[in-house]
């Protein structure tokens, strides 16, 4: 905002925690993705957008801020989020048995680990929660404060926590040591070592969030978890 009032051009605004110009009221969680109301100054439409997290809420907003600007109505606007496709391993529901998987194996970062950690909160609903984090690469000098707060985070959603990768994601288990029992806590070094653990940990009816940088292919502990859960018994997310 400070940066818009040194703008010459017109400002539109957007967004769900404070007033702005384009709004979502009564954001929910939904098994088939996040609902909301979006509201402009030309009214207000139903959306249900298919994927999930506040975070992709505001993608929405931004969207039918930029489509407010090139009148567009909002009967279009609902027509296109709805129809919107989240690219593989982003907030990706796999079912794998009985048991939900959340693939967002695509990469991390501070801000995207908060976020899927919240969408995991969020779809719990009574069922044990399993956390499967990698390390975040490229952060620089900031790295280990930054570990260790996502660690911190990630216990207040977490019944078992399972970090991966070298001294960072360590750190991801210290920071979730002082909400959450160390039993709880695992640290293996590869996502090979990962899937062997996970094949010990997993119960029915879990949800597990898989998530990590790029380099560590998460996706591999998605995928083996996948092939060694029945094909039976689906729970719905």
């Amino acid at each position: 905002m400070g940066l818009a009032r040194r703008s010459r051009a017109p400002i539109l605004t957007y967004g769900v925690d404070r007033p702005a110009d384009v709004t979502a009221e009564g954001v929910a969680f939904t098994p088939a993705g996040m609902r909301c109301r979006v509201r402009r100054d030309d009214g207000a439409v139903d959306v249900t957008l298919p994927t999930w997290g506040v975070h992709n809420v505001r993608n929405a907003l931004a969207a039918a801020a930029v489509a407010r600007v090139m009148d567009v109505g909002l009967d279009d606007v609902r027509r296109g989020l709805e129809r919107y496709q989240p690219p593989k391993m982003r907030l990706q529901p796999v079912q794998a048995g009985d048991v939900l998987i959340i693939n967002d194996a695509y990469n991390a970062s501070p801000a995207s680990m908060s976020a899927a950690v919240d969408v995991l909160r969020q779809l719990a609903r009574g069922r044990r929660r399993v956390l499967v984090l990698g390390e975040m690469k490229e952060l620089g000098a900031g790295a280990e404060t930054a570990h260790h707060f996502v660690g911190a985070e990630a216990a207040t959603a977490a019944d078992i926590l399972v970090t991966v990768g070298g001294r960072d994601a360590a750190e991801l288990g210290n920071g979730a040591a002082g909400a959450m029992p160390p039993e709880r806590i695992y640290h293996v070094p590869s996502p090979m070592r990962a899937i062997e653990l996970l094949e010990t940990l997993l119960q029915s009816g879990d949800i597990v969030l898989v998530k990590g940088s790029r380099a560590l292919e998460m996706e591999r502990v998605v995928a083996a978890i996948v092939a060694g859960r029945p094909r039976q018994g689906h729970v719905e997310a």
